[in-house]
């Protein structure tokens, strides 16, 4: 948070609001993460010595101290002082909601760990002390990383560690032991983070403490790639003032916040569109209603085996000899079950037909997880963000069915045609597996009797092909986008990795 400008408006807002990043203190930038340096430290200043700006408040006691003809007035900024500042732009003290212009916005809360006052400000810049996640809003976290617990965003909650061993050391991450130099509120002694997005601090008495082939300087404390001149008189600076007021102390009173690296991103498709590609089952945060039933006559084990593998199929059992056996189905049979031709062995989707729009509305930003589908439906995709933007081809200009296939946003009217490969010529697991009615008994044939689809669950009741969730809607609300870890984001359609 660079110092050398016009003290100006909205002043309380970056007073003490919480910094955008560790990377804008210590190492990089919101625009560079994975820079090697900052603006420097923000320890307090020695006493008498200022910062060099092109222009500096003047402090005060009383509001007569200040050009009250221009509307200033002496604003008290504490612990970091006082100083005069137009009227519009003093920070107002408060004890409730109620002193606050609640109509606009604002609350009556603290700005900084390090400030117990509290001001008015918009609601959503002040800091949210908490015991739990529940005392936090959708998508935030109880964060206890500092000397007291903060709702915060999971991607900006990194986990606590002593050494790296407590961090994911193969998506490069490394256990910071420096990060109280640059925020003295912290509770712990460490923190896991990704260099490559937000470097680690490094403390020094000299410039020569630092990398100097990178260009990085001792300032106030802190390698950083620049450094704020300081000052103790005018004539220390060029061209501008040496300021020692209230305002130059400020920065070192933020509360600064940390970043994980990438995180995921976008806004989760509701329940029922969710469960539209899979399961309901696997969309988080929804669920099927209570007191629905598992409905529908459960296929014998050996057909469920064909879909499932036999272990997957509940009150089924492998024994036997190997080899691939049954009656495989018929190729529009099959592909109405796989949900597309070119999954049916020995089947071709009929040359004659029309692409057309699938059965959602897509946007190119739908399919910002997907690479390959971004690409294929005529959309661009960059992968320094994950994201796809652009606009999709028209389906009706896709006149083949492979080419029509592989856009996801699109779908093909011809029919499935052909002559399904025989059970029994199939050596492949996978492929009998791939091919309905066929049973693969590798480790022996699917036997046993299937489990009643009333007596399975929500869950267990998409185990078996021949039954089904007697609510045809997906109910609940899907879990947040940056609530996910990165494992589990791509699973939910609609979020996406990305910083």
């Amino acid at each position: 948070m660079g110092k050398q400008k016009a003290w100006s408006t909205s002043v309380f807002v970056w007073l003490f609001g919480l910094a955008s990043s560790f990377a804008a203190c210590g190492g990089g930038s919101s625009t560079n993460p994975g820079g090697n340096g900052g603006t420097g430290g923000t320890s307090t200043l020695p006493a008498g010595t200022g910062i060099c700006a092109d222009t500096c408040t003047k402090d005060c006691n009383q509001d007569q101290d200040c050009d009250m003809t221009r509307g200033e007035m002496c604003c008290n900024l504490a612990p970091a002082g006082k100083t005069c500042l137009l009227a519009a732009e003093c920070p107002r003290q408060c004890s409730s909601d109620s002193q606050c212009d609640t109509a606009n916005g604002q609350a009556c809360g603290r700005l900084s760990l390090a400030v117990s006052q509290q001001y008015c400000a918009d609601a959503s810049s002040g800091i949210r002390t908490c015991s739990s996640d529940s005392n936090c809003s959708s998508g935030y976290v109880c964060c206890g990383i500092y000397n007291q617990p903060i709702c915060l965003p999971p991607s900006q909650c990194p986990k606590a560690c002593s050494d790296s061993s407590a961090c994911n050391t193969t998506t490069g991450e490394i256990c910071c032991t420096s990060v109280r130099s640059i925020e003295s509120n912290l509770g712990v002694d460490g923190l896991c983070l990704n260099p490559s997005y937000a470097s680690c601090p490094k403390t020094c008495s000299t410039s020569a403490d630092c990398n100097s082939s990178s260009g990085l300087l001792c300032c106030n404390g802190l390698c950083a790639s620049t450094c704020e001149k300081t000052c103790t008189q005018s004539s220390d600076c060029t061209g501008q003032l040496c300021c020692k007021s209230a305002l130059t102390k400020i920065d070192s009173l933020s509360t600064h916040v940390f970043t994980v690296g990438p995180t995921c991103k976008g806004t989760p498709y509701s329940c029922s569109t969710c469960a539209s590609y899979g399961s309901c089952t696997t969309c988080p945060g929804c669920s099927y209603p209570s007191g629905g039933t598992c409905s529908g006559t459960a296929y014998s084990c050996s057909s469920c085996a064909s879909y499932n593998g036999c272990s997957n199929c509940p009150g089924c059992t492998s024994t036997g000899t190997s080899g691939c056996s049954g009656t495989a189905y018929s190729c529009e049979s099959c592909a109405s079950y796989e949900g597309s031709c070119s999954y049916c062995p020995g089947c071709t989707t009929s040359t004659t037909g029309s692409c057309t729009s699938g059965t959602y509305t897509y946007t190119c930003s739908d399919l910002s997880s997907y690479s390959s589908y971004c690409t294929s439906a005529g959309c661009s995709y960059n992968s320094s963000t994950s994201s796809c933007t652009g606009t999709p081809v028209p389906c009706s200009s896709l006149t083949s069915s492979t080419a029509c296939g592989n856009n996801l946003l699109c779908t093909w009217s011809g029919s499935c045609t052909g002559t399904p490969t025989p059970c029994a010529s199939i050596t492949s697991s996978t492929t009998c597996y791939d091919n309905p009615g066929c049973t693969y008994s590798s480790s022996g044939t699917c036997t046993g009797t299937p489990t009643p689809c009333s007596s399975l669950s929500s869950t267990t009741c998409d185990q078996n092909p021949g039954c089904y969730y007697s609510s045809s809607t997906c109910t609940g609300t899907p879990t947040a986008c940056n609530q996910l870890s990165t494992t589990t984001c791509s699973s939910n359609p609609g979020c996406y990795l990305g910083m």
